[in-house]
């Protein structure tokens, strides 16, 4: 794996808790993807190789307060509404074709929505009461993910092979 910080968990969540709104993102993420790749095929990723795979992120338990740091910068780069909204549009779009799922986009669109907005009911569930600029990233970001999926479904068909 390459790119990404090596860094200790608990100095990360020690960043994360306090800045509520990456946090509530990044649960939001995780969640609407878990929720996506069960629909696919029952895989329940864990957030650690979720955020691996997004990120080809290395985590370790080795204690670096500064690499945790450094990596908040990133994940506050990385973790914006439509960055998110793109990578779990893309993840969930990728699934289309796969055996047992609705062959036709807007069928196949409406389930995976269905999925994401149960993720992003979960999250919520999860974070509890936000503030206001939290709030707002969040279904912001739910916004421009519906909007990339209806985009997705109007889109050109993909060519035949």
């Amino acid at each position: 794996m390459g790119g990404m910080d090596s860094l200790d968990l608990s100095a990360l969540a020690g960043n994360l808790a306090k800045d509520h709104k990456a946090m509530a993102i990044m649960e939001l993420h995780y969640q609407s993807m878990h929720a996506v790749s069960t629909v696919f095929d029952g895989t329940k990723y864990s957030r650690t190789e979720i955020y691996a795979q997004t990120f080809d992120m290395k985590l370790t338990v080795a204690g670096d307060p500064e690499a945790a740091k450094a990596l908040m910068e990133k994940i506050r780069q990385e973790w914006s509404p439509d960055k998110v909204a793109d990578r779990i549009a893309d993840f969930a779009t990728a699934g289309f074709g796969r055996a047992g799922l609705p062959q036709e986009r807007s069928a196949f669109r409406d389930l995976i929505q269905q999925a994401i907005e149960s993720g992003y009911s979960q999250a919520k569930g999860l974070l509890g009461p936000l503030g206001d600029e939290t709030a707002s990233s969040l279904e912001e970001t739910m916004k421009k993910i519906r909007e990339r999926l209806d985009a997705w479904v109007k889109g050109p068909e993909p060519s035949a092979l």
